[in-house]
């Protein structure tokens, strides 16, 4: 819904034949045209950044909207070509980057389409988007999937490992990356950088590939 640029998004490509023969070129969809007349709303009275954030955090509806897209696609014959799947896909585009460009879609422009959105879909039961509305069994993949994977354990292995890595520098390096540094001793940031490295990030690009 908003173009990964190679800038840091993270992508996760899937070959498992089960899934990649199931989609046909012919149900997949061009993208959208963004509605140009798609009405948007910002600060108008904007005196710095705690202003921003405070409306920022007051305006930022980037999760209903996206939850909402996901229950549409999965309720409608049509998928992701719902005429309402396209138009919540469209505010989406401009909630992703409303932190950037203080750009967002009021509330009541969309309160329309979230009224038509009665119920969701069992993976999205722990929502907070979907926590007063009634759930049903997804017949899709990801209905599936929810109900027949036990993730519980992964999530907490993830959690345990985020921790141990991003929070206490807690990771293993390679051999390979040690060999380059002046003080072994000293070590915590990925890229190597004010560690004593510069001269050698061209090479590192070997350690991680």
């Amino acid at each position: 819904m908003s173009a990964g640029d190679l800038d840091g998004d993270v992508f996760m490509c899937i070959w498992d034949e089960q899934l990649v023969n199931a989609v046909l070129d012919e149900n997949i969809c061009e993208p959208a045209p963004v509605d140009q007349n798609l009405p948007t709303q910002e600060n108008e009275n904007l005196d710095g950044f705690f202003d921003h954030l405070t409306y920022y955090m007051r305006n930022d509806t980037l999760g209903q909207l996206s939850n909402m897209h996901v229950a549409i696609c999965d309720k409608s014959t049509l998928g992701p070509k719902d005429p309402n799947a396209i138009k919540v896909a469209a505010m989406v585009s401009v909630q992703v980057d409303f932190a950037k460009h203080s750009l967002c879609v009021p509330r009541k422009d969309f309160e329309a389409v979230r009224q038509m959105v009665t119920e969701y879909p069992d993976y999205l039961s722990k929502t907070t988007t979907a926590a007063s509305k009634p759930t049903y069994e997804s017949k899709h993949v990801l209905g599936q999937m929810y109900r027949h994977v036990n993730i519980s354990q992964y999530y907490e292995d993830c959690t345990r490992i985020e921790y141990q890595q991003s929070i206490k520098y807690n990771y293993l390096v390679s051999p390979i990356l040690i060999s380059y540094f002046k003080d072994p001793s000293q070590f915590g940031n990925p890229d190597g950088r004010g560690l004593g490295l510069e001269q050698h990030l061209s090479e590192l690009k070997d350690v991680y590939i």
